[in-house]
């Protein structure tokens, strides 16, 4: 993640913002909403540069792929408020 959307994802959530990071990994064929709060605690905790599947596991939310529409992340954006 760039420098400029961090700092956009840290001013989304002074202004009470919803904020967040969608990853796919793609030979797990997995999707994950990660709140932009986890993805900011992660950068300032953490030396490491990438980001290991078990934090998105542990803090972020596993989208589940359907048919229409095939990834229906709206549904689990009401978790993150």
């Amino acid at each position: 993640i760039q420098e400029m959307q961090l700092q956009h994802l840290k001013r989304v959530n002074e202004n009470g913002g919803i904020g967040f990071l969608f990853v796919y990994f793609e030979k797990l064929e997995r999707y994950f909403i990660l709140p932009s709060k986890k993805l900011i605690d992660f950068i300032n905790q953490e030396k490491r540069k990438s980001i290991p599947l078990k934090f998105f596991e542990n803090y972020g939310i596993e989208i589940k792929r359907g048919i229409k529409p095939p990834l229906n992340y709206i549904t689990y954006i009401d978790s993150l408020l």
